[in-house]
């Protein structure tokens, strides 16, 4: 089982910043095509080096090689925010424990 969690430092109205959080499998474990996910939305989860966001290519670098960039802070836009957070739902539900996703109401989620 596979997964991955971004948590919110800072927000402003113009920008978040976050760091990943949570991420268990690296570099060519990462996704079943490598080190690449993409989500649904089009943003690109990749495993190669270091934690950077590319807003023009929709490409977040998540974990990597590099151990020591671990905790880096990233910055986006709130929009950009919430496609990054989609698509990490989308790759946790991809490679995660179908029977746990199905048991959850999204309901519970609706404010």
């Amino acid at each position: 089982m596979k997964r991955i969690v971004f948590i919110q430092t800072h927000k402003t109205d113009l920008s978040v910043h976050f760091q990943v959080a949570e991420q268990t499998h690296r570099t060519s474990e990462f996704s079943d095509r490598g080190r690449r996910f993409v989500a649904s939305n089009g943003i690109i989860l990749s495993s190669s080096f270091a934690p950077e966001w590319r807003p023009r290519e929709c490409l977040l670098y998540v974990r990597g090689n590099s151990e020591q960039s671990d905790r880096a802070t990233l910055v986006c836009s709130p929009d950009d925010w919430e496609k990054i957070c989609r698509a990490a739902d989308e790759y946790n539900r991809h490679f995660g424990d179908p029977i746990l996703f199905k048991n959850i109401d999204d309901s519970l989620f609706k404010i």
